[in-house]
C-alpha cells in the first residue's frame, strides 16, 4: 500500500475519533469526512495499483 493511501486512512480514523465528541447536531460531519477519506485512500491505492 502506498503512502498517500496510508495517510487517508490515518486521517479516517482521525474523524471517526472525533465524532463522539461532536455536538449531535453536526455529528454528521466527521462521519462524512472519514467516508471521503476512506474512499480517497481506496481510489489512491487503486491507482498505484494500476502503474
Amino acid at each position: 500500500m502506498n503512502r498517500r493511501a496510508l495517510v487517508f486512512l490515518l486521517f479516517a480514523a482521525m474523524s471517526a475519533a472525533i465524532v463522539p465528541l461532536a455536538d449531535t447536531k453536526h455529528r454528521f460531519v466527521p462521519v462524512v469526512l472519514g467516508a471521503v477519506y476512506v474512499l480517497l485512500a481506496l481510489l489512491s491505492w487503486l491507482d498505484s495499483r494500476s502503474r
